[in-house]
């Protein structure tokens, strides 16, 4: 088997994109989750054997790292190939540009199966075959390393609320939950909702000839949600990873129990909107974002 076989092809079309013009990190999401589905597919787990099994998969952990933006007009295609892990299997996927093959975005899931009616963890059977060997991965294998950060359990003193939101069925799958896209969705608004509570807004920050973009998310998943659930968006800052970067740090809780449901640590940049490069935040940018700080 391949190490790493194609497994989606996405074209961005406007509705894909975000407020600065390039694809949104939902629907990175939507085709990692794609890949990941077809990853699966090849080791035996296909929509078919998954009913048999009355089983749903879905990621514990996720890990995103974003190399380069795409914009309208783009096709990306993404590679993905299924590793035996602890616990179950990791899908490991990376985007590319489909015309000139330059490396986007890598992604790694380490999946998890639930019980399709009650959502209950479930063992995962054996894989008959299409299972990758980590050694047959090259370089790509450096990113199924251990995460640099540990998420906190639940929220932090001097979070704010940042968004609220509920689970409609366009949100979900054909088993009635949550996909990863509304999970991405909601921590990327919940960003955009509180940089403009601060008057750090995409209006001002173009006037000022800034935008901003993602480098990292890193994600964990506590409960899947089903259509109906109402759920409440934490966010603070976080002490920045060099001069150009910011951290924003997300706890998702239940709006009705308070329970965790995903938490994410997101890293990322200023840029220079014209000469699209990284810069550091102005001054006036770091006094406003000092009343969120969490460190």
């Amino acid at each position: 088997v391949a190490p790493l076989e194609r497994a989606q092809t996405g074209n961005v079309y406007p509705w894909h994109c975000d407020q600065w013009g390039h694809l949104n990190v939902q629907n990175y999401a939507l085709w990692f989750a794609e890949a990941a589905a077809h990853a699966l597919h090849r080791c035996g787990l296909g929509p078919s054997r998954l009913a048999e099994l009355g089983a749903t998969p879905f990621p514990r952990r996720q890990r995103v790292w974003y190399r380069k933006e795409f914009r309208l007009g783009e096709v990306a295609v993404t590679d993905a190939a299924t590793i035996a892990g602890t616990g179950g299997p990791t899908v490991l996927a990376r985007m590319r540009e489909a015309i000139s093959g330059a490396p986007a975005t890598d992604c790694v899931m380490e999946m998890a199966l639930h019980d399709a009616a009650t959502l209950a963890p479930r063992d995962w059977p054996d894989l008959p075959s299409g299972l990758a060997a980590e050694g047959s991965l090259g370089e790509a294998a450096g990113l199924l390393g251990p995460w640099p950060v540990e998420l906190p359990a639940g929220r932090l003193p001097g979070m704010r609320e940042s968004l609220r939101g509920v689970v409609n069925t366009w949100d979900c799958d054909q088993h009635g939950t949550a996909t990863t896209k509304r999970y991405f969705n909601a921590f990327s608004d919940a960003g955009l909702a509180l940089m403009t509570g601060l008057q750090l807004d995409p209006k001002v920050l173009l006037e000022a000839g800034l935008s901003s973009a993602a480098l990292e998310y890193r994600v964990i998943y506590d409960r899947r949600m089903r259509a109906g659930d109402a759920f409440v968006m934490f966010t603070g800052m976080t002490a920045a990873e060099g001069r150009k970067t910011w951290r924003f740090v997300h706890v998702m809780e239940d709006a009705a129990t308070g329970a965790p449901i995903a938490r994410t640590d997101v890293v990322g940049v200023f840029i220079d909107a014209k000469a699209r490069r990284a810069v550091p935040p102005p001054d006036w940018v770091r006094s406003r974002t000092d009343g969120i700080r969490i460190d």
